[in-house]
């Protein structure tokens, strides 16, 4: 399925729904205002780190996060046993 939001910011709107930034914020272990800043498309992109932390807490894959590439949501990669 091809990504329709162009942007970091609309990505991450999408992702996000309804939840709130305190609660994604605080899941993903970042500051509510860097999150805020992102989500508004004041902050271009984000440091490798939040992004990948935001995505994991939002359960979608970083890749789509950063760059709208690839599938949305997150593989999940199991263990043997």
């Amino acid at each position: 399925m091809e990504c329709v939001e162009r942007t970091v910011a609309g990505r991450l709107r999408e992702a996000m729904g309804s939840r709130s930034v305190k609660s994604v914020a605080k899941a993903a272990g970042v500051q509510p205002f860097t999150l805020r800043q992102l989500r508004e498309g004041r902050k271009r992109g984000g440091t490798v780190e939040t992004l990948r932390a935001v995505a994991e807490a939002l359960g979608v894959s970083p890749g789509w996060l950063a760059f709208g590439e690839g599938a949305r949501e997150r593989e999940v990669v199991r263990g043997d046993g």
